[in-house]
């Protein structure tokens, strides 16, 4: 199923109506896919396909929440601009930022 691959971390809240999307990295060295540039585009690319998914598999759910989680994200770049994608809650370097 499209999408299905970019997501790590599926919870349906049924009293809630809320499905629970995440993707999840473990980089030992920190996420990095390529330059800080790219990693950002990545993070961009799997995010606009998990919405893609949930948009058509979870219809139903009313409430959708995008999560990215990673436990090691170079402070910089990376993480000012993972900050700024539309949508997505940030779990990383041990720190939650809900939008």
């Amino acid at each position: 199923m499209k999408g299905l691959g970019e997501l790590d971390v599926v919870g349906l809240n049924f009293k809630t109506n809320t499905a629970y999307l995440c993707e999840v990295t473990t980089h030992i060295r920190g996420l990095q896919y390529g330059n800080n540039l790219e990693t950002v585009q990545k993070i961009k690319k799997k995010h606009e396909v998990q919405k893609e998914y949930a948009n058509i598999i979870l219809s139903n759910f009313s409430n959708k929440v995008y999560m990215f989680w990673s436990p090691y994200v170079q402070i910089g770049y990376t993480t000012n601009e993972l900050k700024k994608i539309d949508m997505l809650e940030t779990v990383i370097n041990k720190d939650y930022t809900a939008r």
